[in-house]
């Protein structure tokens, strides 16, 4: 295994630590999900020890190939972790919105919905963390009955 280390915010780490089923310590990735084929994509070699961030999240990666022996320090350069969080954010966005859509249709009100969520995630449960993911689903809802009504007037 190789290591390197991520810098993400709360949400991007909970969404892989999910993808992953690892709640706590380092993140193991391998390549059997989109995610894990995305982060080994990003990886890099380098000839000396990386820099590492004191709030940065380790990571476990899997064997690369790789013949130069020079060069055996795994590390994500900038651009690679800007990308990755991109992409854990991306899809943080849809599975919070799909999880409302899925709540509401069983009749669940949304401070179950964000409570549920962030068990589910294993987002701490701050006022914070909470008002962030009601706001958002707020405003997705504001703009569903904005385009409702656009809909209705021009009809």
């Amino acid at each position: 295994m190789e290591k390197t280390y991520l810098q993400l915010n709360t949400y991007q780490e909970a969404t892989l630590r999910k993808s992953f089923e690892q709640p706590a310590g380092p993140i193991r990735i391998n390549r059997e999900n989109s995610i894990g084929k995305f982060i080994c994509s990003q990886v890099r070699f380098v000839k000396q020890i990386p820099i590492i961030e004191p709030d940065a999240i380790e990571i476990l990666l899997p064997k690369f190939e790789f013949s130069n022996p020079a060069y055996n320090y795994a590390t994500i350069y900038k651009e690679g972790q800007k990308n990755i969080a991109d992409y854990l954010q991306a899809t943080f966005d849809i599975n919070i919105e799909l999880f409302f859509v899925k709540g509401y249709r069983l009749g669940y009100l949304q401070k179950d919905i964000v409570e549920s969520f962030m068990a589910y995630y294993n987002i701490p449960i701050t006022i914070q963390n909470f008002e962030m993911i009601k706001k958002r689903d707020f405003r997705k809802r504001k703009n569903v009955k904005k385009i409702i009504a656009n809909f209705i007037a021009s009809y």
